[in-house]
């Protein structure tokens, strides 16, 4: 498989070109989990297949286009921080591939400053049971289980 990667012409290479080669790779080299591919799979066909960003040539992205990409899928704090890391990572994976098959020189997501970006507010507050739901479970279990 890494041959054939760099057997096509190195300024043809895309997100969308490379995702599916770096997948392959990434079963047979690094031996992750279907259900890890199944993950990044989702994640890359929810936040880059369709956009703009990811038919532009790799080779021709600057590290604005990375940062105008995360502002816009993070505006009005559209999307969780993990789902953002999450995306983050996949892009990560591909441009480190990328790099390894000499197709850029440099991964330009470790130039951004990842502070500026606002995220969805998860609510992670566990409400308890109140007094009444404690008794009517309480109420509900034979005698036995308490």
């Amino acid at each position: 498989m890494f041959m054939k990667c760099i057997m096509k012409k190195i300024s043809m290479w895309t997100f969308n070109t490379l995702f599916p080669e770096w997948i392959a790779w990434r079963r047979s080299e690094l031996l992750v989990t279907e259900k890890t591919i199944r993950e990044d799979s989702f994640i890359f066909a929810a936040f880059l297949a369709g956009d703009p960003l990811s038919f532009v040539p790799i080779g021709e992205l600057a590290t604005r286009d990375y940062i105008d990409f995360f502002r816009k899928i993070s505006r009005g704090r559209a999307i969780t921080r993990k789902r953002f890391n999450n995306l983050k990572s996949v892009m990560n994976g591909i441009l480190y591939y990328a790099v390894e098959l000499g197709v850029i020189d440099h991964n330009h997501l470790l130039d951004i400053n990842y502070s500026q970006f606002k995220f969805k507010v998860v609510n992670s507050e566990v409400l308890p049971f109140s007094e009444v739901e404690r008794l009517s479970i309480i109420n509900y279990l034979p005698d036995d289980n308490i």
